[in-house]
């Protein structure tokens, strides 16, 4: 009996020693892999969700197939090509500030959306060329084109590198969502450069829009 509890004294104390290596082993991994997402720019919060099944079956894929291709060039080019993919998901509800909602029927979705500046421009109505137009006429013309919505803006809210340069100077709007102000009227969010960064604002439909106002929309 004594030799049998002996036996299973130092078994239970090998399985705490494994446990305690996974444990450090673990906890060194997890410290590394901290230290590179904040270099890297991601903050706390976006590092925790790794922790997430749905991010993670996102990025096991990409991870496993860059091990296992260690050495092959084709391999790292192609893991590298998708790493460096921008997909937005313009089905997801919007971002709403305090006080707004989303104007009914008027939050255009547009699938995933991998982001690529040769496919999208900055539209202008005639009378945006030559003077200015009621936001309100404006939103009509706007039916026939597709007009990215406000996901996309908080996207490259999010990833300003992402942003043309040439954008800086203008307002650049996202009519795919129209949203309704505290106080009951319609507007449309925006992405400017001021002060040394991009920000988020907005313009009313009620008021008038002009060259520098453009909206940004898939190139035909």
């Amino acid at each position: 009996m004594k030799g049998q509890a002996m036996e299973h004294d130092e078994g239970t104390q090998e399985a705490d020693e494994e446990v305690k290596g996974f444990d450090f082993l673990s906890d060194m991994i997890g410290q590394e892999v901290m230290e590179t997402a904040l270099r890297n720019g991601l903050s706390l919060s976006d590092f925790r969700k790794l922790g997430e099944d749905a991010l993670m079956q996102q990025i096991a894929p990409t991870i496993k197939a860059y091990t296992t291709g260690a050495g092959d060039a084709d391999m790292e080019n192609q893991v590298k090509a998708e790493i460096e993919k921008n997909i937005i998901d313009c089905d997801a509800s919007p971002f709403i500030h305090d006080g707004w909602s989303v104007y009914p029927g008027n939050h255009i979705k547009g699938g995933q959306l991998e982001w690529d500046p040769g496919k999208i421009e900055l539209w202008l109505s005639q009378e945006q060329k030559n003077s200015s137009i009621p936001g309100h006429e404006l939103r009509k013309q706007l039916v026939e084109q597709k007009p990215l919505n406000a996901n996309v803006l908080d996207y490259l809210l999010a990833n300003p590198h992402l942003i043309p340069e040439k954008w800086k100077g203008q307002y650049v709007f996202f009519w795919g969502t129209i949203y309704r102000g505290r106080r009951g009227n319609l507007l449309v969010r925006c992405l400017c450069w001021s002060s040394d960064a991009w920000h988020g604002h907005y313009h009313w439909l009620g008021n008038r829009w002009t060259d520098g106002h453009p909206a940004l929309v898939l190139a035909p």
